[in-house]
């Protein structure tokens, strides 16, 4: 797996957070954002994902992961508790 944290620099500083991914045996590379998107009820989320963030993490992936085909891609939103 990976995290790449973004800085201030010109290489990272248009991320949103940090970027976490890891491989998927058979699937790809399963990539997404630390954090990213507004805080939420589990219970009354919506589950569509944020445009934008899709775009900047296809972007993420044609910059950042060589031999990744950043046009395709399933999106799966996911949910975790920050304390």
């Amino acid at each position: 797996g990976f995290n790449h944290i973004a800085d201030s620099s010109g290489e990272t500083g248009w991320f949103p957070t940090g970027v976490y991914g890891m491989a998927t045996p058979g699937l790809g590379i399963k990539a997404g954002w630390h954090a990213a998107g507004p805080v939420v009820d589990p219970d009354e989320r919506s589950f569509v994902p944020d445009p934008s963030l899709t775009e900047a993490l296809r972007r993420y992936a044609r910059e950042w992961l060589p031999g990744v085909d950043a046009d395709r891609f399933s999106e799966v939103t996911c949910t975790y508790t920050s304390t």
